[in-house]
């Protein structure tokens, strides 16, 4: 029987271990079967179309393009752990997918003043989108404190801003209204409290977008087509373990 001595030195050991838990516990990773994100990121510029475009009678030939710039990334996720190296995601974004419409002078009359109209066409143009998606993430370290992972999925992505019409040239008689959207990533996540951890991943998500393949006739008819972008991103997160509500 422990005396009164030896009871009091092991309740301050074990308020001392659940103060400061060894490294081993601290490095540790609670595994929940479900969790939520909420993660907040950038995407990067990217181009999407440029062709020189003869300008009146032709003596002037403007540089037109268009890019999807630089923009906030914001999503919410809920995670479901289903096997020992792999969890079910599904993805609720929001991007601002801004176009930004650009126009460089190649040969202009000094006298027509088209020189500032193309200046005021290098614009941002904001343009929100939401989709969501599917993925599955796989952790070569599952039980690892400081876990990376790889996570890619399918989804749909919405497009409410025409990709072709730009400086009053172009004319979109078919503009898109969204496309498929595959995504993936790697990333980095670490402990932050009890059934918190923070993550930071860098990735890539590719969708369709319409381009301008040819200079536009005098009725601003053009030819177009699909092409593949690639909108690179990088984000900071988020997840909140929610084993011990799910077991209530």
């Amino acid at each position: 029987m422990l005396g009164p001595l030896t009871r009091t030195s092991t309740f301050i050991a074990s308020l001392a271990l659940a103060a400061n838990p060894p490294e081993t516990f601290a490095q540790a990773r609670t595994r929940g079967p479900l969790s939520v994100s909420v993660v907040a990121g950038y995407q990067f510029e990217t181009a999407i179309w440029s062709v020189a475009q003869p300008y009146g009678a032709g003596a002037e030939t403007l540089r037109l393009g268009n890019k999807f710039a630089g923009g906030l990334a914001l999503w919410a996720a809920a995670e479901w752990t289903f096997a020992t190296h792999f969890e079910l995601e599904a993805v609720l974004r929001y991007l601002e997918l801004p176009i930004r419409r650009t126009c460089a002078p190649i040969r202009l009359d000094p006298q027509s003043g088209l020189d500032r109209a193309c200046r005021n066409t290098n614009a941002k143009v904001v343009n929100g989108s939401y989709g969501g998606a599917i993925a599955v993430l796989y952790r070569p370290l599952p039980q690892a404190g400081w876990s990376p992972y790889f996570r890619t999925g399918v989804g749909y992505l919405s497009q409410d801003v025409s990709t072709v019409q730009v400086f009053g040239l172009f004319r979109d008689l078919s503009p898109r209204n969204g496309s498929m959207s595959v995504d993936a990533a790697i990333g980095l996540d670490g402990p932050w409290g009890a059934r918190r951890r923070w993550y930071v991943e860098v990735g890539d998500l590719v969708f369709a977008a319409d381009r301008v393949t040819a200079p536009a006739d005098s009725s601003g008819i053009t030819r177009t087509s699909a092409r593949v972008v690639h909108y690179l991103g990088a984000r900071v997160g988020m997840r909140i373990d929610l084993v011990a509500e799910a077991k209530r």
